[in-house]
């Protein structure tokens, strides 16, 4: 005999931002009959219809991609703001004009985006487990009370929005199981939010040209194409891996029935109009087809260019090593200098508007300095690029996680029940 469950039994979700808990109730409009008592505490035991909790969670589906649109939006303002000093210092005052424009609408419409998807995409837990096809997974294969199936502590409900909802006996247990979920769960909503912001900065940090916003659009419907139709085949194979060496042993049954239900839920068709899925933050992957530093290749200024660069960087450096050596940094002798103080005529002006006097190593000093910045300002993006490459594997392995430990905190939670009998 197994051990069934009686209504109010609590149940955490894996799917759950947050470090409550819920209690399952009896479903009185699907139930036709409610007979079966659990002894003399006047609880009736729950059954296979009986898809019903006391209070909705707050779904990670939703806040990852309220959390990824906010800091996508905030990001893209960083970047725009970057990108728009450089506009405002190339055409003085309209480009400040329009600099603002840009960002203030860029503002707006993140925050009211945010709001929009916040409110519209809500996920209701009460509306999504009345519908939907969504159904109790393992119920007692012959036991029925009210004619119904029985549920027994390893029953759980899948939900289509991936989470998966697991009951438990002991409120402890189920607080500990809460609370450790919620870890993993918001570590991997940090972290896709990192990921964003890093991208939205990545993508309007390179608008500095209509060529490079028609290649940053460009990047973006790339992204978007490889988070939707690739990126989940990898991390289906990553899920994969992660789920064949569950450090909770003891949990290794329980997880690996949770796995199953999973993968069926993946390939499954649900009958729901209660509302449109929400897309997490991973549906652009990393966002990193963005990569600003390649928008900024092919654009008309020569020192944009990392390679361009970086030799301009290291024709200073040999100027102002020359100089301590006290050797000659004259047109004749240095041809590469001269041709590139031309480039940078602004810092090789005198008060006079002539080029007297100032091919000295203090002038040297700040181009070469300017070049270096943009140097490791390159070094950074390409940094900040492999960040959001690797992070989402990161992001994915913590959600992982949160169930793995869900599992075993449920097996734990077995402890407090006789495995021959109804012990409560």
């Amino acid at each position: 005999m197994s051990s069934y469950l009686p209504e109010q039994s609590y149940v955490i979700c894996t799917n759950h931002i947050g470090t409550g808990y819920r209690q399952l109730q009896i479903d009185k409009d699907r139930r036709p009959s409610k007979t079966v008592y659990l002894g003399k505490e006047a609880k009736l035991f729950l059954v296979e219809v009986d898809i019903k909790i006391d209070d909705d969670f707050n779904c990670k589906t939703q806040w990852n991609s309220v959390v990824s649109n906010a800091m996508f939006g905030g990001g893209a303002v960083g970047g725009l703001l970057v990108a728009g000093a450089a506009i405002g210092l190339a055409i003085p005052g309209p480009g400040w004009v329009v600099s603002a424009i840009c960002v203030g609408a860029i503002a707006v419409g993140a925050l009211v985006g945010g709001l929009i998807g916040y409110f519209s995409n809500k996920r209701k837990c009460s509306d999504l487990l009345s519908s939907c096809g969504t159904s109790w997974q393992l119920p007692h294969p012959t036991v029925k009370f009210d004619k119904l199936a029985a549920l027994t502590k390893t029953s759980f409900i899948q939900c289509q929005e991936g989470g998966q909802l697991l009951p438990f006996v002991s409120e402890q247990a189920a607080k500990d199981a809460a609370f450790n979920v919620f870890l993993f769960n918001a570590g991997e909503l940090a972290t896709n939010g990192v990921v964003s912001a890093i991208g939205g900065f990545l993508l309007t940090n390179g608008l500095t040209s209509i060529w490079a916003a028609v290649y940053g659009l460009g990047s973006l419907g790339a992204s978007y194409i490889i988070g939707t139709e690739v990126m989940p085949l990898v991390f289906g194979a990553q899920a994969d891996s992660i789920r064949e060496k569950s450090e909770y042993d003891n949990a290794d049954d329980y997880y690996q029935r949770m796995n199953a239900s999973s993968s069926e839920h993946s390939n499954k068709e649900f009958d729901c109009e209660v509302q449109g899925k929400s897309s997490d933050a991973s549906t652009l992957y990393g966002d990193q087809p963005i990569g600003i530093y390649d928008q900024a290749k092919g654009l008309p200024k020569n020192d944009d260019n990392l390679k361009d660069n970086n030799k301009a960087k290291d024709i200073y450096d040999k100027a102002l090593e020359n100089s301590k050596q006290n050797k000659s940094n004259s047109a004749k002798n240095n041809p590469e200098l001269a041709e590139q103080m031309k480039k940078d005529n602004k810092i090789f002006i005198n008060k006079n508007g002539t080029r007297n006097g100032t091919n000295n190593s203090k002038r040297h000093t700040i181009a070469g300095s300017q070049y270096n910045s943009k140097a490791n300002w390159n070094k950074a993006r390409i940094g900040a690029g492999i960040v959001t490459i690797v992070a989402p594997f990161g992001g994915f392995y913590l959600g992982e996680k949160a169930r793995d430990a869900a599992a075993s905190y449920a097996i734990k939670d077995m402890d407090f029940l006789s495995v021959d009998s109804v012990n409560w």
